[in-house]
């Protein structure tokens, strides 16, 4: 019985490492600590509204722009007289053949319209709110909205 454990444990494993280097590499989450430190501003609210675009001029690839409008209930960092902050964000899919090529894919884990959420942007060069990227706009805990 224990040889067909390891054999069975070693089969999945021998697997799993072949099946790893098909993976698509992408841009690892940011802890909050540095993103605390990079951004020049960050809110705490609610999504009011996303609007998007698509762009598919890049062959294999469909590229989404969008803008949050954020209402601010506290800001965390920086300066910000007005009710309301929109954000920019960006994703983009592969729709290529064959795997995904590794790389940055955007921004990931944006929340729906009506959510409490926390983002950490930075001033672009344009005066726009650009949010760190892969993770800098992100759902509240329940815990975390009631505060």
């Amino acid at each position: 019985m224990r040889q067909l454990i390891r054999f069975v444990i070693s089969i999945v494993s021998a697997t799993a490492a072949g099946i790893g280097g098909e993976a698509c590499a992408e841009v690892p989450d940011m802890p909050p600590a540095r993103m605390h430190e990079i951004a020049s501003h960050i809110f705490t609210g609610k999504i009011a509204r996303i609007y998007s675009s698509v762009d598919r001029s890049t062959p294999g690839w469909e590229t989404t722009h969008g803008v949050a409008e954020f209402r601010i209930l506290r800001v965390e960092k920086g300066k910000h007289e007005s009710a309301l902050a929109y954000v920019r964000f960006w994703n983009k899919r592969f729709t290529g053949t064959g795997a995904a090529p590794p790389g940055a894919y955007g921004h990931r884990g944006v929340p729906k319209v009506g959510v409490a959420a926390r983002v950490y942007v930075v001033t672009a060069e344009d005066g726009g709110l650009d949010v760190l990227p892969p993770n800098g706009l992100a759902a509240l805990s329940a815990v975390e909205a009631q505060k």
